[in-house]
């Protein structure tokens, strides 16, 4: 069971953006071929159909792997890769301005990958690149991970994750953990704008820290799982709602700051001031 807390603001307000247009190069209502290497991969894009990559990094004597994810706007999926493997992605789009730009080496014990866009991320009209991505669950990972737009699914389950940090726009997320992280997730953060994210799973982490920024958006931090240590928990809310979800057998303390802007409720749990006790 779990008890359910929720957290907003009096004022509620949204914003709208419009994602600047782009164009297609010149000559695109003729057929057209492309063919790209990247990193030894083959491509070929045909106009009308959507070009895809798949590109795998086989495990080496990698101790622990350090990853940098920017992606623009479109579906990105985060899961766990195959056993040998550092890394296996899957790309698609329908634009030469959206080919994925990879990068790998090895520094000491440390796989340092980077995943972006050539040029930099953008934003082509009517085009949303799907990125499919996977990394090895066999020795620590950092995973950073800067999105803007964009909806998708972060299954982090398998994956052994030390740090965590997240940043989004005005995103569609969810983020879990289905089994407990075999290693201590130092510090986890999550910043998060005009945005609909859930996390869940969140005992499963085996957090020590996590610090969350919220923005415009509603959000979920739902902390079911395996919870194997104390952990410390940041939330700075901008004009939002947050539900936080805690196992009734957890032992915790909630301290709300002091501001007539802010709304808290929290069922079963007992008030002293400005802090709320769980009834275990």
């Amino acid at each position: 069971m779990t008890s359910r807390i929720c957290l907003s603001r009096r004022f509620i307000r949204t914003q709208h953006s419009d994602a600047p247009p782009g164009a297609f190069t010149e000559g695109e209502d003729k057929m057209r071929v492309y063919a790209l290497a990247i990193l030894g991969i083959a491509l070929i894009c045909t106009r009308g159909e959507a070009a895809v990559l798949e590109k795998e990094i086989p495990l080496g004597s990698e101790k622990s792997l350090d990853v940098s994810v920017e992606f623009g706007a479109g579906e990105v999926n985060i899961r766990k890769a195959g056993d040998d493997q550092v890394f296996q992605g899957r790309f698609e789009y329908e634009d030469k301005g959206m080919l994925p730009e990879i990068t790998y080496g090895i520094v000491g014990d440390v796989g340092e990958l980077e995943l972006g866009l050539q040029g930099g991320t953008r934003t082509v009209e009517d085009m949303e690149p799907r990125w499919d991505l996977g990394f090895t669950g066999r020795v620590p990972i950092d995973l950073g991970v800067q999105v803007g737009a964009c909806k998708g699914t972060f299954d982090l389950t398998g994956l052994k994750v030390a740090s965590l940090k997240l940043e989004t726009g005005a995103s569609d997320l969810a983020v879990l953990f289905s089994t407990p992280n075999e290693v201590a997730l130092d510090r986890a953060v999550l910043k998060v704008g005009a945005a609909r994210v859930k996390a869940s799973g969140l005992g499963h982490a085996n957090l020590k820290t996590l610090s969350f920024k919220g923005g415009v958006g509603s959000y979920t931090l739902d902390f079911d799982g395996e919870i194997r240590r104390s952990a410390k928990v940041r939330i700075d809310m901008g004009v939002g709602s947050l539900t936080l979800r805690i196992p009734t057998e957890t032992s915790a303390q909630i301290k709300v700051p002091d501001s007539f802007l802010t709304l808290f409720s929290a069922k079963g749990y007992e008030q002293v001031g400005n802090v709320y006790l769980s009834p275990g």
